[in-house]
């Protein structure tokens, strides 16, 4: 029973040894501390450079006449709506901004021009210039960030087509300015980190005032005022240049895999047993046994002296 005591003390002395040179190893390892996370597009400072061009235009204007001078009655106002879906429609619009962090402050220029050729070889020629700053104000990540915008507009157009008269053909010339508000919501969609393609659309009204006048023709030189608003919905697709000022955002941060893992620890040896050794306790003497008897000396037969022989020995 003792040898088996101490055989589970041993035992237990050698687990405990294990653990506690395990829990050094663990305790002894570097703790590396976790990289802090990169700066992303959220933060990032940079000059913008645009083209853009329509593919869906609709517009729907009102004209009204302005008073004659030999007060005569008023014609009443005319409505006229176009719609136009071209790839890169009849203009391109060219833009400049600066961004920081999430904001971007900018201006577009769109030019556009036309011509139509008729059947009796006449032209028809109409210009247009919009000058459009922008306030955008992004949200998003580093691939793809919407953005909603702000937008204020001068605009100016100017056309000029044959008109027959008495005497030929004469020339109607028109022009007009527009004072112009507006929305836009859209999505820079990053190709990579300097290049971006940007849907958008854009909902803008606008009005000004122009005026009209014929001559040539056998025509009287005459013009006439009027005043014209305009609302348009447009949507383009752009394409981005992005030139970091503020340096180029740091790559992000490789995946962690977690810490290393630990070299398994060395198997301890056989720890020595600290405890010391048993000591036998005194037993006492069983029941009906001599004194001085061994333990485990069986007594002698009653009835017989334990130095007696056994009859028959000899």
């Amino acid at each position: 029973m003792w040898r088996g005591a101490c055989s589970a003390v041993g035992f237990v002395g050698v687990m405990l040894a294990g653990a506690v040179a395990a829990r050094a190893a663990d305790d002894s390892e570097v703790r590396v501390p976790e990289p802090e996370p990169a700066e992303t597009s959220r933060g990032r400072q940079a000059v913008q450079l645009s083209l853009s061009g329509s593919l869906i235009d609709y517009q729907k204007q009102t004209l009204t006449p302005g008073a004659a001078a030999d007060d005569s009655p008023q014609p009443d106002s005319q409505e006229a709506s176009s719609t136009s879906y071209t790839l890169a429609g009849p203009g391109v619009g060219m833009g400049v901004g600066y961004a920081w962090a999430q904001l971007l402050i900018g201006a577009r220029v769109q030019l556009g021009s036309t011509m139509v050729s008729r059947f009796s070889g006449a032209e028809a020629k109409s210009s247009t210039i919009s000058f459009v700053p922008r306030v955008e104000y992004m949200v998003g990540g580093e691939s793809a960030r919407p953005f909603a915008a702000a937008l204020f507009a001068i605009d100016h157009s100017s056309s000029s087509q044959p008109v027959a008269g008495s005497d030929g053909s004469g020339t109607l010339e028109d022009s007009s300015t527009r004072l112009g508000i507006g929305a836009a919501l859209g999505i820079h969609g990053f190709l990579n980190q300097a290049v971006s393609l940007d849907p958008e659309l854009s909902v803008m009204y606008s009005e000004g005032s122009g005026s009209a006048k014929v001559s040539g023709g056998g025509f009287t030189p005459t013009s006439q005022d009027y005043s014209l608003s305009t609302i348009r919905v447009l949507f383009s697709l752009g394409l981005s240049g992005w030139i970091d000022t503020g340096g180029a955002p740091p790559a992000p941060p490789p995946r962690s895999e977690g810490p290393a893992p630990a070299a398994p620890a060395a198997p301890a040896g056989p720890a020595a047993s600290a405890a010391p050794a048993a000591t036998v306790a005194p037993t006492e003497p069983e029941p009906g046994a001599e004194p001085g008897t061994p333990m485990g000396a069986l007594p002698a037969a009653p009835g017989r002296s334990p130095n007696e022989e056994p009859k028959g020995a000899r």
